[in-house]
């Protein structure tokens, strides 16, 4: 939040509050991890599916788009098959590059 800045632009944030987030944010991945890996491949396939076709309602109103998406790693949501089919229309779809670990 704005709030957050200083005047210069640099986080302005409580080190004990930021470090109690990060805490927070990686025992909550390992929870949601879990949670995923519970399901069945087929379970986590009919999401995948039902979750690309809400998002292809949402970008069929939008001209000229680029996708931001992600690679699954693990039990994540596998939105392959739906990117290559963008891709197919000529929609431009982007991925994160990790330079390094960490």
């Amino acid at each position: 939040m704005l709030y957050e800045l200083s005047p210069d632009g640099t986080l302005r944030a409580d080190p004990i509050q930021a470090q109690d987030v990060a805490r927070w944010r990686k025992a909550e991945r390992g929870r949601l991890l879990e949670a995923r890996s519970a399901f069945t491949e087929e379970c986590r396939s009919q999401q995948a599916l039902a979750i690309a076709f809400a998002l292809d309602q949402i970008l069929a109103t939008v001209s000229s788009i680029i996708v931001s998406v992600f690679w699954p790693i693990r039990a994540e949501l596998d939105l392959r098959e739906w990117m290559r089919t963008l891709a197919q229309k000529g929609i431009q779809v982007a991925l994160p590059v990790a330079v390094a670990l960490g």
